[in-house]
């Protein structure tokens, strides 16, 4: 009866701890789980600042873009993407008109927009054109008599956004796309760096150079020699924005180059009109090219006289390893040939016996 007794109460002590156990087990997963759950509240409250931190910042980013291109632009706020259309320079041509290879036209219901800001009165008018893919230059205002939805955009400004090759392959390339056009104002250009395409440009001016200089020394009413001054001035006469990127056409006596705008100062766009600018020729692309191919097939030269060498050494490491295995070798053979030697003269006295003694 005892027995029974103490085994009772061994079975309800172990149940209690059991039980006990079970309970703790229990508020300790409860307890983790409301960890995890304020680890992830927390977590999801962390993700949700950092994203309005992150709209604010943009926000910001964006308010300080609009005041700098206000401030850009005198607070005058016009952009529009309009569809392309060609223009023809010819009627600016006969009339006279100067700087128009880089001017575009507009339709009618942007005049008036920017006749409400007054922005005539600002100067000459320009603006920003950026294409479907983000390429983009600057340039002036031929009018507003435009259709409407539609920018007709010279040549000039064709190929800055499509390409110099896309443009000689198809004139109107472009045609049809849509481009964001943007009022802006340019400061006046100081500073500009062309680079011809081809290296064929340098030595057309400087054939014009001596055969100017020759044809003044024999002939004294034959006129001033041909300068790369004014092949460029003859250049740039036509345009009134440059922008890193876009491309002019030079002429040297009638044969048609062109130089990429490399480098423009101050701030990588520019207005040239009523402006001295120091312009700056740097060798052809051409030249550029031949330089890095060369460049190129020097360090190619260069690598392939390393491997050579690298083998070479190689070679030779293996041939020195070659003549110390077969040194080891014969050294090897001389012992065991020695050795042998040995051993047989040894047999042949123990198979002749002692010598008689006398």
């Amino acid at each position: 009866m005892q027995y029974d007794l103490l085994a009772s109460s061994k079975r309800l002590e172990s149940r209690s701890r059991d039980a006990h156990r079970a309970a703790q087990r229990k508020e300790e997963s409860l307890r983790s789980e409301r960890l995890r759950a304020e680890r992830r509240a927390a977590a999801e409250e962390e993700a949700r600042r950092e994203r309005r931190l992150a709209q604010l910042a943009a926000e910001e980013q964006e308010r300080l873009a609009r005041e700098a291109a206000l401030e850009l632009t005198g607070g005058i706020a016009w952009s529009s993407l309009l569809r392309v259309a060609a223009v023809s320079l010819a009627p600016s041509e006969a009339r006279g008109l100067r700087r128009a290879g880089d001017k575009v036209v507009l339709p009618p219901s942007a005049g008036s927009a920017l006749r409400d800001h007054a922005s005539f009165r600002r100067g000459p008018m320009h603006f920003e054109v950026v294409s479907a893919s983000g390429a983009r230059t600057h340039a002036g205002l031929l009018d507003f008599r435009g259709s409407e939805g539609e920018v007709q955009l010279p040549p000039k400004v064709r190929r800055a956004l499509w390409g110099l090759e896309a443009f000689e392959r198809d004139p109107l390339v472009g045609q049809g796309e849509t481009v964001q056009v943007t009022y802006t104002r340019l400061s006046t250009g100081r500073r500009v760096v062309l680079q011809p395409q081809s290296a064929a440009f340098q030595a057309a001016v400087a054939g014009a150079e001596e055969g100017g200089a020759a044809a003044s020394a024999v002939d004294s009413d034959a006129g001033p020699a041909i300068s790369m001054e004014q092949v460029l001035e003859a250049a740039l006469l036509p345009h009134a924005t440059l922008t890193e990127g876009d491309w002019v056409e030079a002429r040297v006596e009638a044969e048609p180059y062109f130089l990429r705008v490399r480098e423009v100062s101050p701030g990588g766009a520019v207005c040239i009109v009523d402006s001295e600018v120091e312009a700056q020729v740097d060798p052809s692309l051409e030249t550029e090219a031949r330089a890095e191919q060369a460049a190129a097939e020097a360090a190619a030269r260069a690598r392939a006289l390393e491997e050579l060498r690298r083998i070479e050494e190689q070679r030779k490491s293996l041939q020195e390893r070659e003549a110390e295995r077969a040194a080891s070798e014969a050294r090897e053979r001389e012992a065991a040939e020695i050795q042998a030697w040995e051993a047989w003269r040894e047999g042949c006295r123990r198979r002749l016996g002692p010598e008689p003694s006398r």
